[in-house]
């Protein structure tokens, strides 16, 4: 939302596809936290505004808040990949949660694949999984023509 290269515009014209049908992106409510950071360090009201317009529910992207089972999800990830910190496995977590099979990130520190296996009181479910896409022009055209779809 900040530059204006190529991958910039993919991305733009991404968050505003139209996929015909339910939300073609989601994420939950801790991305607002993560995108303010900056534009507050830097006293930026437009950009603070514009990122809080974002990041509610719309026809391309569905928000969801952070909720207690999303949290237990997020532990579980964290106890099978110990490089996972606890934001982003709240993340990952919610994506498995909304049943994504990708999870877009630039990010380098998060792997390229996140399985979770749900063992508790005799029961097992899953695997669910998710596969880590990063925002390179290519892959951003692929899902623009994906969610067209």
């Amino acid at each position: 939302m900040e530059d204006s290269d190529d991958l910039s515009k993919a991305l733009a014209v991404l968050f505003t596809a139209q996929s015909g049908g339910r939300p073609f992106l989601a994420t939950n409510e801790l991305t607002l936290t993560e995108l303010l950071v900056a534009p507050y360090r830097e006293k930026n009201d437009r950009l603070i505004d514009r990122y809080d317009a974002c990041t509610i529910s719309n026809d391309q992207l569905e928000v969801r808040p952070v909720i207690r089972p999303v949290l237990w999800y997020a532990a579980m990830l964290r106890s099978k990949y110990n490089s996972l910190k606890t934001p982003d496995a709240i993340h990952v977590s919610s994506a498995l949660g909304m049943q994504c099979s990708h999870f877009l990130t630039d990010d380098q520190r998060l792997a390229d694949r996140y399985e979770l296996t749900h063992e508790r009181y005799g029961t097992v479910r899953g695997p669910a999984i998710v596969d880590v896409i990063r925002p390179e022009l290519d892959v951003v055209q692929q899902l623009i023509e994906a969610a067209s779809r």
